[in-house]
């Protein structure tokens, strides 16, 4: 990140007689500000590029209640912990701390002016709803001066909803659309499975190249629940077939000459409370009639998926994305 920082140093001494004695000639020669003495001060938390004597200030101005107001500018990495279990409905909080780094706080004393985040529209994926200025313990002792600006973070959503969550919603759908398509129709019905399934296979992978964590976040969660409901379409689709060629060879035993052989009915109240369902919802239906066409496990399944699949997302939504909401708002 650039940081610009404007200081405004109270040195209590004539700063007139400072420049006289520097025996600055002309406002162009910058020979005298290595001569000058500037707060010493460090990043804490910054990864490179540290803050010292060895960055001079690029603009001064003089007052004449002896103050001097110097500004300057440096381009570093700071570090910010952040815990993505919650990614993409994530909130944050990163901080700048700035430490004394030799004279302790009898000596120099640290007040912040203003603290504020500069072309928020820069960060494409971030929200600042609010900054704040505060203090912290510096990590070279009690004795030295840290102030810490703290900077909320609030990822913009509307980014994941269109990059993840609204095509891999699609893709489950488009998976059980092969529901309505007769048994008899392989090519569709495999094409209609697979093809979501590899599509959410690219997506998995393309969010696992973006966050480098080492534990399950709540995009994860999202896909390992939309790939499953991808995957047990294709599962219903191989008990489909399985279930057609038992109606036609329960069909074909009927019709043959052979004795016939006395089963004991073995429906449970499950299967009842199954076959009471189908008729309350599509009627009156003969499924030994047309099994390709008239298949009881798609039949089962146009309404059990989706209806599981609506439960998770609003699981979902009440866990992750509602508390996000409440926080923002």
């Amino acid at each position: 990140m650039s940081v610009y920082i404007h200081e405004d140093v109270y040195s209590g001494f004539d700063c007139g007689s400072i420049l006289e004695r520097l025996q600055v000639k002309h406002s162009n020669d910058a020979s005298w500000k290595s001569k000058l003495w500037t707060p010493n001060y460090i990043f804490m938390n910054t990864m490179q590029a540290a803050m010292g004597p060895q960055k001079l200030p690029l603009q001064f101005e003089f007052t004449n209640d002896s103050r001097v107001i110097m500004s300057s500018r440096s381009i570093m990495k700071l570090s910010c912990t952040m815990d993505l279990f919650y990614f993409p409905q994530d909130t944050q909080e990163c901080y700048v701390d700035i430490s004394a780094d030799i004279y302790k706080n009898k000596k120099v004393r640290f007040v912040w002016m203003q603290f504020n985040v500069l072309n928020e529209k820069e960060f494409s994926k971030f929200e600042f709803p609010w900054i704040t200025e505060t203090t912290c313990d510096s990590n070279r002792g009690p004795n030295y001066d840290c102030i810490r600006g703290q900077i909320h973070l609030f990822r913009r959503l509307s980014y994941y909803i269109i990059r993840i969550y609204a095509p891999s919603f699609l893709l489950v759908i488009t998976a059980f659309v092969g529901f309505w398509i007769p048994v008899c129709g392989y090519p569709a019905r495999v094409a209609v499975t697979v093809t979501p399934m590899l599509t959410l296979a690219t997506q998995q992978n393309q969010i696992n190249a973006e966050i480098n964590v080492h534990y399950v976040v709540a995009l994860h969660i999202w896909m390992i629940f939309c790939t499953f409901f991808v995957f047990m379409s294709l599962i219903e689709y191989a008990v489909a077939i399985i279930y057609c060629h038992h109606i036609d060879e329960k069909k074909e035993r009927m019709n043959s000459n052979s004795p016939t052989i006395i089963t004991r009915n073995t429906s449970t109240k499950t299967t009842h409370f199954i076959k009471k369902s189908l008729i309350k919802i599509y009627g009156a239906i003969d499924w030994s009639k047309a099994p390709l066409d008239r298949n009881k496990v798609d039949y089962c399944a146009r309404i059990i998926f989706p209806l599981l699949y609506i439960l998770f997302v609003l699981i979902y939504v009440f866990i992750f994305i509602v508390p996000w909401a409440i926080n923002k708002y």
